[in-house]
């Protein structure tokens, strides 16, 4: 399930469009995209950080954090 939530003006319009519940379901991969509106809410078991190389004008770093609960 991908959820795109840069448009998003707050965690009460996150619900709205029934993303709570899809989230507490577990039933697959969430990718959540600006994720920002659900720092104070709901605890991610992966975050992964895409950024521009500095080396490389083509190429992008990838970090991931896992958080084993």
């Amino acid at each position: 399930i991908h959820f795109d939530l840069y448009r998003l003006e707050n965690y009460d319009t996150f619900i709205s469009i029934w993303g709570e519940e899809i989230i507490e379901q577990n039933t697959g991969i969430v990718f959540i995209e600006w994720p920002e509106i659900l720092e104070p809410y709901i605890i991610p078991d992966i975050k992964i950080f895409f950024s521009h190389s500095q080396e490389e004008e083509n190429m992008r770093n990838v970090t991931i954090e896992y958080y084993k609960v």
